[in-house]
């Protein structure tokens, strides 16, 4: 390893003067994908939580003196877009992936390669600091299949409520955390808000990772006003007071590996594909038998279907291997149909049970449920109507009678209390635990749906 530069050497990022609005996605050759389904390994106890020195873990303690701004010149020659600096923490993390994890940190660099490219040119279409496509290679290690034990999902690892705040779909058939594309779309929208508000890179970027009501309350609860000051107070989490100088490591590592000894990894290509645009919902079954294409190629390409089949309705965008979708779309034309439309609503019959009818259909069964909570499961009244998705991906008659009165769902994140998802909606507890038919004493727990009317 080459020696490192003097301890606070510094690279002051570009201000943002503007946010671009939201482009169109790059077009789908753009990003290579795996080709087999692989996780990193599992980390260790310690991975996101290094321990954090004495003295900087638990009460107030001394500042550290600002690090020295740079003289225009790049750290270990290669220029950063965002600040860059060389402490304490920064140094113990990358002895950490050069150390203990340096096997699991070249499979993350390894697999970088497919998709640097594509969050690079997203990023740089939002009018952000490109560099800051090197977070996921420390939130997921760029793995589509990724999810935390708090429920993030994602090379994004983004937490279902933060997902749909930010425009993902996250439902029975989709989840786009998964999507590459979409997901860097999102997060990189949720970062140059995150900068807007906080006018700074490493603030902006310790409140991805504990939220932003987090970093807020630990300003004003410390007075302090950067990120590095904050690490050295009692408000912040441990993992978010490694999270940056996490990042900073890896970022510095992942763009000169050589000087890190990382020479002669072998880095998987991007894998060039094409979108076919679907008329009607398509099992992956169909489509490898039209293609010749394996099943789980097809889903390694489509890592957010959660269900073996395109959703409801046309207008899915299928990612193919580059040169099948042409052919595949005019075998589609010709092939009998192998999902069955749903009617929007369906008539029990003696002997049936909701699983039964979601597999005649072929719908998720928990949307069925989440459709029907006025039926009891255990007793199906014969000839009382079951609301199922329709065609277009929405429920039946009554389920629209519903939004029109103002039915949402709301899923619950860690944290989260009966209490605080009523004052979120301006309800009051007593009705939210009515519409959910709660017992006063009942618990909720991250992931349940709960009803809200208003």
């Amino acid at each position: 390893m080459a020696p490192p530069p003097a301890e606070g050497t510094t690279l002051p990022a570009p201000p943002l003067s503007s946010f671009a609005s939201p482009a169109s996605l790059p077009t789908f050759n753009e990003l290579g994908l795996l080709r087999q389904r692989q996780e990193p390994p599992a980390p260790p106890p310690h991975d996101l939580n290094l321990p954090v020195p004495e003295g900087e873990s638990g009460e107030d303690t001394p500042s550290p003196a600002p690090p020295a701004a740079g003289a225009g010149k790049a750290v270990l020659g290669f220029a950063f877009d965002v600040p860059v600096v060389r402490n304490g923490t920064v140094e113990r993390w990358i002895d950490y992936f050069t150390g203990p994890g340096r096997d699991r940190f070249g499979e993350w660099l390894r697999r970088s390669a497919r998709f640097l490219p594509a969050f690079r040119k997203i990023l740089k279409e939002e009018g952000l600091p490109e560099d800051l496509a090197y977070v996921p290679l420390i939130e997921s290690g760029y793995s589509l299949r990724a999810r935390s034990r708090a429920g993030a999902v994602g090379p994004w690892q983004f937490m279902e409520g933060t997902a749909r705040r930010v425009g993902l779909r996250v439902d029975s058939y989709l989840d786009e955390r998964r999507e590459p594309l979409k997901a860097t779309r999102a997060a990189a929208q949720y970062l140059a808000q995150l900068y807007q508000e906080f006018g700074d890179w490493h603030l902006a970027l310790a409140a991805y990772n504990a939220g932003e009501n987090r970093i807020r309350s630990a300003i004003r609860a410390s007075g302090r006003k950067t990120y590095w000051e904050l690490a050295r107070t009692r408000h912040l989490p441990v993992e978010t007071k490694n999270y940056v100088g996490k990042y900073l490591a890896g970022m510095m590592i992942a763009k000169n590996p050589e000087v890190f000894s990382f020479a002669g990894l072998e880095y998987e290509s991007m894998l060039r594909f094409e979108a076919a645009n679907l008329p009607r919902p398509v099992s992956l079954k169909t489509v490898s038998k039209l293609t010749g294409v394996s099943i789980d190629e097809i889903a390694d390409l489509n890592p957010e279907l959660r269900m073996g089949v395109s959703p409801p309705g046309g207008g899915f965008a299928l990612k193919l291997p580059a040169g099948k979708a042409a052919l595949f779309l005019q075998k589609l034309a010709r092939a009998p149909r192998d999902v069955p439309p749903s009617p929007g609503q369906y008539r029990i019959r003696a002997g049936d049970t909701l699983s039964a009818i979601a597999q005649r259909f072929n719908v998720p069964l928990p949307r069925v449920l989440e459709l029907n909570l006025h039926l009891d499961p255990r007793r199906l009244p014969v000839g009382a109507l079951v609301r199922l998705p329709s065609e277009e991906g929405k429920p039946g008659e009554e389920t629209h009678a519903a939004a029109a009165r103002g039915e949402t769902h709301h899923v619950v994140e860690a944290g989260e209390s009966v209490w605080t998802i009523s004052r979120l909606y301006g309800v009051s507890p007593e009705d939210l635990i009515r519409w959910n038919s709660l017992s006063t004493s009942a618990v909720i727990f991250p992931g349940d749906r709960l009803r809200v009317r208003r």
